[in-house]
């Protein structure tokens, strides 16, 4: 922005509604009949949970053209798996965790074995093992130090 060169901005560039899922209502009375109408609900097929419309968003946004890296800033709901694993290659997400969450490795290659595939791989210090470890290099920063200046 010309008139603020040296900030960063976060705007809002898409929006999506969150719809809950269809449950059938019965109607107030002794032997109520289903309600006909149901208004603001999603059917069964067109249901999607919110990390999963954030996920839509995001990837819709990091292919847009450019080299840029898309930072995105969510809420612990949204740095489980259901995103954190499926985020294209130029987006980071930048999340709460709490100090006792359950970190692991990616998992290996698929062998030529029998059998399923594992999903997880070796299991890693939770975060607050890995703060007491003096082996570990931390960096203190700020939250304005995520983000580039200019």
């Amino acid at each position: 922005m010309p008139f603020a060169p040296r900030k960063t901005w976060a705007l809002p560039v898409l929006v999506r509604l969150y719809r809950k899922r269809k449950s059938p209502k019965l109607a107030p009375g002794r032997n109520g009949k289903p309600e006909k109408k149901q208004t603001g609900q999603a059917a069964e097929k067109q249901y999607r949970t919110r990390p999963q419309l954030a996920l839509e968003m995001i990837q819709i946004v990091a292919w847009w053209p450019g080299p840029r890296k898309l930072r995105v800033p969510g809420d612990s709901v949204y740095a489980g798996g259901s995103i954190s694993r499926q985020l294209p290659a130029n987006a980071v997400l930048i999340s709460r965790m709490t100090m006792k969450a359950a970190l692991f490795q990616l998992p290996p290659a698929p062998g030529a074995g029998r059998g399923r595939r594992r999903k997880k791989g070796q299991r890693l210090p939770n975060p607050e093992q890995m703060a007491q470890d003096p082996a570990q290099s931390w960096i203190k920063t700020t939250g304005a130090d995520l983000w580039p200046q200019g």
